[in-house]
C-alpha cells in the first residue's frame, strides 16, 4: 500500500519491492515520514485542552473552531480557504491579540472508512507567533473537539525534517509512532 500526497508517494519503508519499482522509474527517495496515533480518552483529552487554552488566553490569544473552511496564517479569521462541500475538515484555530491568524490545526473524520477514527491533515504557527504554546493548543482543542464528536482514535503522518518539533508534541499528548514511510518524487 502506498499513498500519494502533496510531499511525493509514500511508501512502507520495510516496503522493499515497491521502493525498487519505484527507484527504477526514476523515483528518489527525498523523506522520510512517521505515522503516529493516539487512543483518545476523553477526560485527558479535555484537560489538556483546557490547560493549554488558558495557558494561550493568558498571553491575549484566543481559540476557535471553524467548519468546512481553513483560515489562512497571518490573515484575518474571515480569510478563508474553502474546503470541498461536505468534506469532514474542521480547523482548529488561534487567533492573536490583534485578530490575525496565529496557528491553525486541521483535522477530518475518516468518516467513509472508520467513523471513530480521526487524523490531523496540517499544523501551522505564524513565525512571529511560535513557541508560545499555540501548537499545542491548537493540537489540544482539535483532538478535544474529535471526542466529542465520537472519534476515539487519532493519527497524524509527519516529517521530522520539515517539522523537528513534531515527534517531540505528538509524544507528549500521547502519541506513539506506529509506521515508518519512505517518501518518494
Amino acid at each position: 500500500t502506498w499513498f500519494d500526497t502533496p510531499e511525493g508517494i509514500s511508501v512502507p519503508a520495510e516496503d522493499q519491492a515497491t521502493r525498487g519499482f519505484l527507484s527504477r522509474r526514476g523515483f528518489k527517495e527525498t523523506a522520510t515520514a512517521v505515522t503516529y496515533q493516539v487512543t483518545l480518552q476523553p477526560d485527558v483529552v479535555a484537560r489538556a485542552a483546557q490547560q493549554a487554552a488558558e495557558k494561550v488566553a493568558g498571553q491575549g490569544y484566543r481559540l476557535e473552531l471553524i467548519t468546512d473552511a481553513q483560515p489562512i496564517i497571518d490573515g484575518a479569521l474571515d480569510d478563508l480557504v474553502s474546503h470541498r462541500p461536505g468534506h469532514p475538515f474542521r480547523t482548529a484555530t488561534a487567533l492573536a491579540p490583534d485578530g490575525s491568524v496565529a496557528a491553525t490545526c486541521v483535522g477530518y473524520t475518516m468518516s467513509e472508512l472508520r467513523p471513530d477514527k480521526g487524523a490531523i491533515y496540517e499544523v501551522r504557527t505564524a513565525s512571529a507567533h511560535q513557541g508560545r504554546g499555540l501548537g499545542r493548543a491548537v493540537v489540544s482543542q482539535q483532538l478535544a473537539d474529535m471526542c466529542q464528536r465520537g472519534i476515539r482514535e487519532c493519527e497524524v503522518l509527519t516529517i521530522p525534517d520539515q517539522s523537528p518539533a513534531a515527534p517531540g508534541l505528538y509524544s507528549s499528548l500521547g502519541f506513539s509512532p506506529v509506521r515508518k514511510w519512505v517518501v518518494m518524487e
